[in-house]
């Protein structure tokens, strides 16, 4: 009697997530990037009212403060629409189980927390005021589902699952509906 390795045919792909590890991944990529766009607009929505608060003053500057001003609204901006682009990256590839959109989602979050949280002290400090605490959650919640989302496991295919999964009729030694 000889060993009957399963044919290729009969292994699911290797790949292949169960359906609950789907529907989590689909959700959890899906809240990922809808919370960084909502993080990207909360940040949009600090350097309007930042400006319309403190732009009277920046004739009081000197040329040199206002152009290291605006390096830093620009550098601002740039990582404002990198979070909107992971947000949107990770929610076009909510289907799919690339690793790629999780983990950029998790490196611009992570700075974008530690850059958040310089501001929020910094206006503390300045104002007195305790403002942005929601952005710090929101990015927090985007780093646990990331993580989340990262430690899903493939459905494991070992070849007694396969061997359990052949029909009868193929198993060497028994009738065939042809015999």
């Amino acid at each position: 009697m000889s060993l009957q390795f399963p044919r290729p045919a009969d292994l699911p792909p290797g790949e292949a997530a169960s359906a609950d590890n789907a529907g989590i991944s689909r959700k959890g990529r899906k809240g990922i990037g809808i919370m960084l766009i909502i993080v990207a607009v909360f940040n949009v929505i600090q350097v309007i009212v930042a400006f319309a608060t403190y732009g009277r003053y920046l004739a009081l500057i000197t040329e040199g403060e206002r152009i290291e001003l605006f390096i830093s609204v620009a550098l601002g901006i740039l990582f404002i629409l990198a979070l909107l682009g992971v947000g949107v990256w990770n929610l076009a590839t909510k289907g799919t189980t690339l690793k790629a959109p999780l983990v950029v989602a998790l490196v611009v979050t992570g700075f974008s927390l530690i850059l958040d949280a310089v501001s929020i002290v910094d206006n503390l400090a300045t104002t007195g005021r305790l403002q942005g605490y929601v952005v710090i959650a929101l990015q927090v919640f985007v780093i646990v589902q990331a993580v989340r989302v990262l430690r899903l496991k493939p459905l494991a295919v070992s070849a007694s699952v396969a061997l359990q999964e052949t029909p009868q009729a193929e198993t060497p030694g028994m009738p065939t509906p042809r015999s």
